[in-house]
C-alpha cells in the first residue's frame, strides 16, 4: 500500500508543488495584478524559476520570523504597486504559523492576502485558495 493510500494529504508524486506555488501560478495569470511571495527567498525561487514572471518576495530572515514581518510585507507590496494596479501577497509556511494580521496591517493598500502555505496541501489547494481570495 502506497503512502498516499495511508494519508490522503500525502502527495502521490514527489513533483507536485505545494499550495503556495499553486496560488502564485493562478494569480500570475491576471493582468494588472502583481504577485509577491511572503516568505524566504527559497520559497520564492521555485515559482519564480518555473513561471518566469515578475514575482516579488519579502525575503524573510529568521529575525523577521521572530520579530514580525509586516514592514517587509509593506515595502514589497509598495514596490510592486509601482508596476501593477494591485498586489496579491501569498503567505508561506513560516509567516502562516506566526499568525500576523497582514490583511489588517496592509488594509490601506490595494492588496489581497492569500493564505496558501505549503502545508495546506498541493498546488490545486493553493489555486483554489487564490481564486477564492480574489
Amino acid at each position: 500500500m502506497g503512502a498516499a493510500a495511508l494519508n490522503p494529504r500525502c502527495h502521490a508524486g514527489p513533483l507536485v508543488p505545494c499550495a503556495m506555488v499553486g496560488a502564485v501560478a493562478a494569480l500570475s495569470a491576471y493582468e494588472g495584478l502583481g504577485v509577491a511571495v511572503h516568505g524566504s527567498s527559497g520559497c520564492w525561487f521555485y515559482p519564480s524559476s518555473l513561471l518566469r514572471v515578475d514575482l516579488g518576495c519579502t525575503d524573510l530572515s529568521s529575525v523577521d520570523a521572530m520579530l514580525g514581518s509586516e514592514e517587509r510585507a509593506r515595502a514589497t507590496v509598495e514596490s510592486l504597486l509601482g508596476r501593477h494596479q494591485s498586489v496579491a501577497l501569498v503567505n508561506t509556511c513560516v509567516p502562516a504559523i506566526a499568525g500576523e494580521d497582514l490583511a489588517g496591517a496592509l488594509s490601506d493598500l490595494p492588496v489581497t492576502v492569500v493564505d496558501a502555505p505549503g502545508f495546506a496541501g498541493s498546488a490545486w489547494t493553493g489555486h483554489a485558495r487564490a481564486i477564492a481570495a480574489l
